[in-house]
C-alpha cells in the first residue's frame, strides 16, 4: 500500500467508527514510517486505537528499533490522546529484554510507560509462565499500565515436532484468562476460534461457550477483575539478567512458522 491508501484506510475506519489497532511492524521492522503512523492519528483521532509491533526479538536490531523507532512512536501515541503502543513478544521476552539497559531506557521513558501495553505471542512457547511473571513485575514496579491477556489457538503445544493439534476444549483457555487477569492484565486479545460465523450472525463456538463466553460474563458482573497494584498478593522474587560476553551460534532460526531452534 502507497502512504496514501493507508492514509485513506485510517479516514475510511474513522467514517465507519470501527476501532482499529494498527499492525505496523514485525521483527523490529517497521512497516510504515513514523510520519506515516502521526498521519494515521491525525485522520482516524477517534477511532485508531493505536498501533501494534510483533515478534520483536531480533537482538541485533533491538536496541536500534526501540530508540529510533518504537520509543518515538510512544511519543506520538502519548502526543495523539494516549493511543496504545503495543509489542507483542514470546519466549523470555519480558524478563530479558527490559534488562538491557537501552532497551529499558526507551520502554519506560517520560509518558511512555502509560501507552506503552505488554503483549505476549506464547503460541508454541516453553516459557509463558516466565513472560507472565516479568510482565507482572513489570507491573508492580508500576513500570507499565497496562498488559495483554493473549489466546492462540497453538498456545498449549511445547513443540511443534511431537504435537500438531491443540485443545479443543475451552476450559483451560478459561482458567489462562482469570489467573493472567487477577496477576495484573488488563486487555484481552483472542484468537482460538471461539466465534462462529453463520450469515450475518456471530456465535460462540463450544470453544468460546467453555472459555469466553464464560469469561466476559465473570468479568461484566465483577466476579473476576483486573486488581490494582495494591490490591494484589505476591511473592517477591528476583532474578538477575546480564548479557553474555559472546553469543553461542545458533544452527537454526526461524523459517516460517517452524520453530527449528
Amino acid at each position: 500500500m502507497t502512504v496514501a491508501e493507508i492514509v485513506e484506510a485510517a479516514r475510511w475506519v474513522e467514517a465507519h467508527k470501527i476501532p482499529t489497532v494498527f499492525f505496523i511492524a514485525h521483527s523490529c521492522m517497521p512497516f510504515i514510517t513514523l510520519q506515516t503512523a502521526e498521519k494515521i492519528l491525525q485522520v482516524a483521532p477517534n477511532y485508531s486505537v493505536g498501533f501494534w509491533s510483533g515478534e520483536d526479538e531480533c537482538l541485533k536490531r533491538l536496541s536500534r528499533y526501540f530508540k529510533h523507532y518504537f520509543g518515538p512512536l510512544a511519543d506520538i501515541c502519548v502526543k495523539y490522546g494516549y493511543k496504545k503502543c503495543t509489542t507483542l513478544n514470546k519466549n523470555v521476552w519480558w524478563m530479558s529484554a527490559p534488562a538491557i539497559k537501552p532497551v529499558y531506557d526507551e520502554l519506560f521513558a517520560g509518558e511512555r510507560r502509560k501507552v506503552l501495553v505488554a503483549a505476549t505471542e506464547d503460541s508454541n512457547s516453553r516459557t509463558p509462565e516466565i513472560n507472565l511473571l516479568a510482565r507482572s513485575g513489570l507491573w508492580l514496579a508500576e513500570l507499565i499500565d497496562q498488559f495483554q491477556v493473549s489466546l492462540i489457538s497453538d498456545l498449549f503445544s511445547f513443540s511443534r515436532f511431537h504435537q500438531w493439534e491443540y485443545p479443543k476444549d475451552g476450559h483451560p483457555y478459561l482458567r489462562l484468562l482469570v489467573a493472567h487477569t487477577l496477576l495484573g492484565g488488563t486487555e484481552f486479545s483472542t484468537r482460538i476460534m471461539e466465534i462462529r460465523h453463520t450469515d450475518d450472525s456471530l456465535t460462540f463456538s463450544n470453544i468460546g461457550r467453555e472459555s469466553t463466553e464464560i469469561f466476559y460474563h465473570m468479568l461484566g458482573k465483577g466476579l473476576v477483575f483486573s486488581p490494582t497494584t495494591s490490591q494484589g498478593i505476591f511473592s517477591h522474587w528476583y532474578c538477575r539478567t546480564h548479557t553474555p560476553k559472546k553469543m553461542a551460534p545458533r544452527r537454526f532460526q526461524w523459517t516460517r512458522a517452524l520453530e527449528m531452534a
